[in-house]
């Protein structure tokens, strides 16, 4: 049976990374499986307290960043332990707003990483129900990211200049109502080879035994998922998304905890989305 070793990225946020990992322990077959928390350098504290709280379970170990190091790096720190010091075969990469009810998880992710190299779940947001998976159907074109990359650009420069109170409201109700959401048909069967969200990504044996990160270090945070769909298609790796396999994600706990302001968080989300559109657009 291979060896499964789960990375829940920590960042502030001390209560949901607990639930996590909980959450991973609670599951059968959890004592098989080692659970690795990696603090991206939080400065509140919450990653010592981490360490102290799972010092004497013997299948949690807490990873201390110096620095934050975003999501890429951050998610590799873990990645390179569970696959040089645990010689794990399947590494799951988890974010910690993420929760796990299903209790046969483990033995389900099994059955499923048998004829894949990644996959990911259907992930069902705690606040509104809507599902995440797949993120997109294909790759994007490098014509569409290019326009991509100008919206944002003028979003975030309107953002700067539109310094009153309401403007983020407005902005996210118009990305709401161009957003469609996903149908039954849509999330309720398998797909191969489609771009999946980062919240939650299993890699299978190959894809561990051939790599050395799990995801490209150059991006801080944003369109990760877009430079592992393109590396998988370059090496021939096989992406899953399954219903058969579902968590719950309660989104952006650790930004909205960090940035409570609105704008801000606006500005900053949009800073490292254009950076990493544009190393995106270098690989098309």
């Amino acid at each position: 049976m291979n060896k499964i070793a789960f990375v829940v990225l920590h960042f502030f946020t001390y209560d949901d990374t607990v639930d996590c990992v909980e959450s991973i322990l609670s599951l059968k077959n959890a004592k098989s499986c080692e659970i690795i928390v990696v603090d991206n350098g939080s400065t509140n504290g919450s990653g010592k307290l981490l360490h102290t709280k799972y010092k004497t379970v013997s299948n949690v170990h807490v990873l201390l960043n110096e620095q934050n190091l975003g999501f890429a790096r951050g998610n590799n720190v873990g990645y390179t332990f569970a696959k040089e010091k645990l010689n794990a075969d399947i590494v799951v990469t988890v974010n910690n707003d993420i929760v796990i009810e299903q209790k046969d998880f483990i033995p389900k992710l099994q059955a499923v990483m048998e004829t894949v190299d990644v996959c990911g779940p259907d992930i069902i947001s705690e606040k509104t129900g809507k599902h995440s998976n797949p993120q997109h159907f294909e790759g994007i074109s490098k014509k569409k990211l290019k326009q991509v990359i100008v919206k944002h650009e003028l979003v975030k420069f309107a953002y700067i200049v539109c310094n009153f109170k309401g403007f983020d409201t407005i902005y996210q109700r118009f990305i709401d109502k161009i957003t469609p959401d996903k149908t039954e048909s849509e999330y309720n069967r398998d797909y191969e080879n489609v771009v999946l969200h980062g919240a939650f990504i299993v890699f299978g044996p190959r894809f561990v035994e051939q790599e050395q990160v799990a995801f490209d270090p150059r991006t801080f945070l944003y369109m990760e998922e877009d430079l592992l769909f393109i590396r998988c298609q370059r090496k021939g790796y096989t992406i899953r998304y399954t219903p058969s396999l579902q968590v719950i994600h309660d989104e952006h706990s650790s930004v909205n905890y960090v940035q409570a302001d609105a704008r801000r968080r606006m500005i900053s989300y949009l800073t490292n989305q254009i950076r990493s559109e544009k190393i995106v657009l270098t690989e098309l």
